[in-house]
């Protein structure tokens, strides 16, 4: 079974199911996109030569009814507002799948005037076309591996470790999705690390800072390559407060996505790269559902 829950950023909320009453009975376009392709042909060329093609946003289509009473219409309505945010959420129980969409309503609700049942469609706009997982698909490449447990001799004249701390420069991080994402990268110093980077292996690409950018011990750095989502913040120990660290990036770094499949990364930085602790998050990210 396939559960469908509206969410605007007001906080205001609909399930289309039987126990609320509000059930979708179409949906349009939940796995379609449509793609613009420029092209050249020549005078004598049999077809055309494609240039580049670009991914449009797309609008999805509900529709629906539910048994008619004043609070149900209200909240329809109420929930589903022009110029609010929101984002659709899509549980599917039977294969375990749950993900979602942001966007904002491009017609809101039209409801037909039935004392019994009423009608409902509304159109919703989504920028970014594609789906993601709710949960997040998560590499550490600092570990620590466990050494104690019970029961346990203990010595006073010989030592014994109760963990220990695994360090991997090198990892691989698979993106199970079917189009290539981006993801976020969280850098956090234990002691003071100059100029940290993020290299794809295969590619070369690499997010680096400039040289005079120095994380402090306690420090943190996230940088998000999302698209729409492109972000550098600096939270320092001391204060607290995150702080935009754009003009910080060196010129040849370059926000780059994770390709469908395994993708082989490494950090590093020009001084102390022992001194980070370093995590790779991304949403999976799907063409449709």
């Amino acid at each position: 079974m396939r559960r469908f829950i509206y969410t605007n950023v007001l906080g205001k909320s609909i399930e289309f199911n039987r126990e609320t009453g509000f059930m979708l009975t179409s949906i349009d376009s939940l796995s379609s996109n449509d793609v613009t392709i420029n092209e050249v042909s020549g005078s004598s060329q049999v077809g055309a030569t494609a240039t580049s093609q670009k991914i449009v946003p797309k609008t999805i289509t509900f529709e629906g009814d539910f048994p008619y009473s004043w609070s149900r219409r209200r909240t329809l309505i109420d929930t589903i507002a022009p110029g609010i945010n929101a984002r659709i959420r899509m549980i599917d129980e039977d294969n375990n799948f749950d993900v979602f969409i942001d966007g904002m309503p491009k017609r809101s609700p039209y409801i037909s005037e039935d004392k019994v049942y009423q009608t409902f469609q509304f159109q919703f706009y989504c920028p970014f076309p594609f789906w993601q997982e709710t949960s997040y698909t998560n590499l550490k490449f600092t570990q620590y591996i466990s050494h104690f447990r019970f029961p346990r001799s203990f010595s006073n004249t010989v030592y014994w470790k109760i963990s220990e701390r695994q360090m991997l420069v090198i990892d691989t991080i698979e993106n199970r999705g079917t189009l290539p994402t981006g993801f976020e990268v969280t850098f956090k110093a234990e002691t003071a690390v100059t100029s940290p980077e993020l290299l794809n292996i295969e590619t070369q690409e690499i997010l680096k800072m400039s040289s005079d950018f120095v994380l402090q011990a306690g420090d943190t750095l996230v940088i998000s390559t999302y698209e729409g989502r492109k972000t550098v913040t600096w939270t320092r120990a001391d204060t607290g407060k995150p702080e935009n660290a754009f003009q910080y990036l060196t010129d040849e770094s370059v926000f780059w996505q994770l390709q469908p499949g395994d993708n082989i990364v490494r950090y590093g930085a020009d001084d102390n790269y022992e001194g980070l602790e370093v995590d790779i998050s991304l949403n999976i990210t799907y063409a449709g559902v």
